[in-house]
């Protein structure tokens, strides 16, 4: 009788400590949830943001692209009247050196 009272109260002991670890694990694994869930938050928002900043990039580089046909356009079009008709000539060299002296 004596062993059994004994083999329970270590039980109990064991139960306790048991609980006990129990509890802080549990309190642990609720604690890794909410950082999980803050991650996570900051994951969608940094998602977010990079989606933004592509669709900026890209606008910029067609905006680049733009501008690069439209000076390419001008420069030919200014060799072409340069090296055109003789009366548009004379304009459009001093034009031409106009651009690169001013």
């Amino acid at each position: 009788m004596q062993k059994l009272s004994i083999t329970l109260n270590d039980v109990e002991t064991e139960l306790k400590g048991n609980r006990k670890k129990v509890k802080i694990l549990t309190e642990n694994n609720d604690a890794s949830n909410i950082k999980v869930k803050s991650l996570e938050k900051k994951i969608d928002k940094q998602e977010d943001e990079i989606d933004d900043l592509k669709e900026k990039n890209s606008k910029l580089q067609n905006t680049i692209n733009f501008f690069e046909n439209l000076f390419d356009r001008l420069v030919k079009f200014i060799k072409n009247k340069m090296f055109g008709k003789e009366k548009e000539r004379e304009n459009y060299w001093n034009f031409s050196k106009d651009l690169y002296t001013s």
